[in-house]
């Protein structure tokens, strides 16, 4: 019971200490409302704790849960469903397809901010460089089912933090990008699903 509590409390701490880099790094571009009330379903009993039991302090706990259900997530469904910085939040799913659009321009902002801070927490304030978030991006999108045009500009992003910080990471800036990623593909994406392996099998 000692252990539970404990777990409890250092998750909690790291949601602080999150919560605290994403209100900073929102702030920037003038976001306060996201900045405040960024990841309020972590305090939802459906994700504090069973983020508590899979409690590393080094990575996330839905990382943890996955292992333990096959790569499933309950916190990754019950916490991207109710907050549109995930990209997943912006799928839909038809009785054949997968349809992804491109996320929100000030949801892709907090998408940025919320990877920002997630790898300062994560890699801790003394391992931290600014290569971090863009090379974790790159090396993982390949499998997201993100739209192209987030992608694209979350590449953008990444890369120009990485070299110059924020001194370039302007809203007039950014949005115009953004709306140039956004011109140069399709609406929609649309990915054929084949459902016939989800046939139940016959008596």
């Amino acid at each position: 019971m000692q252990g539970k509590i404990v777990r409890l409390f250092k998750h909690l701490q790291v949601i602080a200490r999150h919560k605290y880099y994403v209100a900073k790094y929102c702030f920037k571009f003038r976001m306060y409302f996201r900045g405040i009330f960024h990841d309020m379903s972590k305090y939802s009993v459906a994700e504090l704790f069973p983020s508590a039991h899979y409690f590393t302090g080094t990575m996330s706990p839905q990382v943890k849960e996955r292992q333990d259900y096959d790569g499933y997530s309950y916190m990754s469904v019950h916490h991207c469903c109710r907050n549109t910085h995930h990209y997943q939040y912006h799928v839909d799913f038809t009785e054949s397809k997968i349809l992804i659009i491109a996320m929100p321009y000030k949801d892709v902002l907090e998408m940025v901010c919320d990877s920002l801070a997630a790898s300062i927490v994560y890699a801790g304030k003394e391992n931290y460089n600014r290569s971090i978030p863009y090379d974790y991006f790159k090396q993982h999108m390949n499998g997201y089912a993100m739209h192209p045009a987030t992608k694209a500009f979350l590449l953008y992003v990444f890369k120009e933090y990485e070299i110059n910080d924020f001194k370039n990471l302007k809203h007039d800036i950014l949005s115009k990008k953004y709306e140039e990623y956004i011109k140069a593909y399709s609406k929609v994406y649309k990915i054929p699903l084949d459902l016939k392996v989800l046939k139940p099998q016959e008596d």
